[in-house]
């Protein structure tokens, strides 16, 4: 009878393991889903500008392309460390993408909002590079 009792004690444990490997596993790898959805941006990197622009326009809109790339790669960096920082690096991502857009769209923009947009000494502020 005791016998009995300790078998079907331990079935009940294993049945209980294996549901919850299940159920990490399920997490898991619906963490890893929402990590690669999350690091996809509306724009893809090394984007060529159009043509007919300026060389100096040119290069500044690459320059402006690296830095976004940075600030978006800063932004899933600190995702989990620092919110703060991940919310700051994905808005200077968004304010130097539309710093990109309007020179491509041929408007002159002033220096002033390409400093601003390339700007990251409220990073610093915070802990970030």
């Amino acid at each position: 009878m005791r016998r009995r009792v300790l078998a079907q004690s331990r079935r009940q444990k294993r049945c209980a393991v294996g549901r919850i490997r299940g159920f990490v596993g399920a997490m898991v790898a619906a963490m890893a889903l929402a990590s690669l959805c999350a690091c996809s941006t509306s724009r893809p990197y090394s984007y060529p500008p159009p043509p007919g622009l300026s060389a100096r326009r040119v290069q500044l809109i690459k320059r402006l392309q690296r830095a976004e790339e940075h600030d978006r790669g800063n932004s899933h960096a600190w995702n989990w460390s620092n919110p703060m920082l991940d919310a700051l690096y994905r808005q200077k991502a968004e304010e130097v993408q539309a710093v990109i857009l309007r020179l491509e769209a041929g408007e002159d923009v002033p220096p002033s909002d390409i400093k601003h947009a390339l700007d990251n000494s409220e990073a610093r502020q915070l802990g970030g590079y």
